[in-house]
């Protein structure tokens, strides 16, 4: 892979033949992680850029940059599973507009999802550094501003997709 300094899109990382999560490998999820990030699990003391929130996520899967990422690189799309009604567990879900109703990509389920779903949401507007944004029905991010080498990726929910929700901007707690 290219350094993403040089890129404006990263795809997911080839998966192996095979399906080794379903002979108890690996998930879907972490094999599809891109070589340029790096997959942690937060321990409470965090990495640099962890953000100030006071949310507890000990525990918690947290993916940061290993190069630094350039404002306006794109990751996606957001894979799970497609459902008409709204998951029971938002935490890993998007709404995605399709003609007049909604459709949501659920992706709890680490086998049947990609490395996005570990992305932390933060509804705080000055906590993130991607942003959210619907390209027909799928669900990409995109980088808002330079991350530097170590620091946490964070998606807020961004202003084009609060409108297309139907959202004012400070109604942004949907998930």
């Amino acid at each position: 892979m290219q350094n993403a300094l040089n890129q404006t899109y990263v795809p997911d990382a080839v998966l192996p033949s095979g399906e080794p999560w379903l002979q108890n490998g690996p998930s879907r999820a972490l094999l599809s992680l891109p070589s340029c990030l790096l997959l942690c699990q937060y321990s409470g003391a965090g990495m640099r850029g962890s953000g100030s929130s006071s949310e507890d996520h000990t525990g918690d899967m947290k993916v940061y940059a290993k190069y630094p990422l350039q404002q306006g690189v794109m990751f996606g799309p957001f894979v799970g599973e497609t459902c008409r009604q709204m998951p029971n567990n938002l935490k890993y879900s998007w709404a995605v507009r399709d003609d007049a109703a909604f459709i949501y990509i659920d992706a709890a389920d680490e086998n049947k999802s990609n490395w996005m779903r570990y992305i932390r949401y933060t509804s705080r507007e000055e906590e993130h550094n991607m942003y959210i944004f619907q390209f027909y029905r799928h669900i990409y991010y995109r980088v808002s501003k330079p991350i530097p080498e170590g620091t946490e990726l964070r998606v807020w929910i961004g202003k084009d997709y609060a409108s297309m929700l139907g959202l004012g901007i400070g109604e942004c707690s949907i998930r």
